[in-house]
């Protein structure tokens, strides 16, 4: 039998994508940089990679 494996979403959160969009509901976040402070990103600013990707999000 296989596990699935989720896949973080960047080197900075070990939080997959479809876990940090859910829980940037959950906890009602309306900035990037409230996302990376709540979730405790490795990361303080981001990497390029989340960083589009949760600007993307907000800017929907």
């Amino acid at each position: 039998m296989m596990l699935c494996q989720k896949q973080p979403l960047c080197d900075c959160t070990s939080l997959s994508w479809d876990e940090v969009t859910e829980l940037i509901r959950v906890y009602r976040l309306m900035r990037v940089f409230d996302v990376i402070d709540t979730l405790d990103w490795r990361n303080l600013e981001g990497c390029p990679k989340c960083r589009s990707a949760l600007h993307a999000y907000f800017h929907k």
